[in-house]
């Protein structure tokens, strides 16, 4: 971890993963070698090699090497992404 980052359990996260300024949890579950930098999330599974840059989520499952980019919004968002994607909020 990298920053100032604050964790909540219960969580899981997974070998080689880079956490830099973010919120997680409760209820996440990280895979192997996901990339999470200035975001928040709670309740939601996170697939290997995921990147994730200014998201806000919650609810949500991001599939294998899934990208989630997002400029910033008052609320989170919900997503259900494929193996992958890529997107831009």
């Amino acid at each position: 971890m990298l920053g100032r980052s604050h964790l909540k359990g219960p969580l899981i996260i997974g070998e080689n993963c880079l956490v830099e300024n973010s919120h997680l949890g409760p209820g996440v579950a990280i895979g192997q070698g996901a990339v999470i930098k200035d975001s928040q999330i709670t309740n939601a599974l996170i697939m290997e090699g995921v990147e994730i840059q200014g998201a806000r989520l919650k609810d949500s499952i991001l599939g294998l090497q899934a990208k989630v980019i997002s400029h910033g919004g008052p609320t989170p968002s919900r997503l259900l992404v494929g193996d992958n994607s890529v997107v831009e909020i």
